[in-house]
This record gives structure tokens, C-alpha cells and sequence, in this order.
């Protein structure tokens, strides 16, 4: 899985805030309900299914070497939709100022060890 890699969280949660909006408007284009909130309300059998809720792309995440990770948008499965527009939602989704952000293939590096547990 690759990810999207910033400098600091503060440029992560703007990136995430960028990337919910232009998604609540790719899943509107394709007849999903977008809360007022902001939720997008998943469908089952072409009806809403309010089982299925998603509220935000990613969590941003601090690696090692203090540096902030959100997930690619290029792993979801919407990816390729086209939009009215004629662009796929990737393209929509990832366009300035998101594609200038530097993209890294998961690395387990990246994270803290886990901590030894003892047992009694």
C-alpha cells in the first residue's frame, strides 16, 4: 500500500479535510446521501444503509522520524469512477494542491517497535 507522507500533522489535517470534501463530492455525484454533518451513508442493494457510515478517508498517523502518513487514495475502491466531468475520482480527488505531496510505499520501519509485554 503506498501513502501520501507529510511534514507535519497540521499539513496532514488540511490534506485530510481536502480530501473528505472532494470525496463527499464524488460519492454525491454517484447518488450517495451526504449527511450535514458530512457522512456519507453507504448503500446496500441501492438503498441507504445506515449500518454503513463513513465519516473521514484516514486518521493521520506519525511515523519514527516525526513525519505524518494518510492512506492513498489510489486503495480505494472508487478509484476509477467517472465523474460527470469526465475525470476519474482519483484524478478529482488528488489534483493541486494534494499531488504535490510525496507518496512512500508502506514500510514496517516506520513504526515503534511494539513494547515487550512481561507475564506475570
Amino acid at each position: 500500500m503506498r501513502y501520501l507522507i507529510f511534514d507535519s500533522e497540521a499539513v496532514a489535517l488540511d490534506a485530510l479535510a481536502l480530501i473528505d470534501q472532494r470525496g463527499r463530492d464524488c460519492f454525491a455525484a454517484a447518488g450517495y446521501t451526504v449527511r450535514e454533518d458530512g457522512a456519507i451513508i453507504g448503500k446496500r442493494a441501492g438503498e441507504d444503509d445506515p449500518a454503513g457510515i463513513t465519516v473521514t478517508w484516514d486518521t493521520p498517523r506519525q511515523r519514527i522520524d516525526g513525519k505524518w502518513v494518510l492512506a492513498h487514495i489510489e486503495a480505494h475502491p472508487m478509484r476509477d469512477y467517472l465523474l460527470p466531468s469526465g475525470e476519474t475520482v482519483l484524478a478529482y480527488v488528488m489534483a493541486a494542491p494534494l499531488d504535490a505531496a510525496t507518496v512512500e510505499d508502506d514500510d514496517p520501519g516506520w513504526w515503534p517497535a511494539p513494547e515487550e509485554q512481561v507475564l506475570p
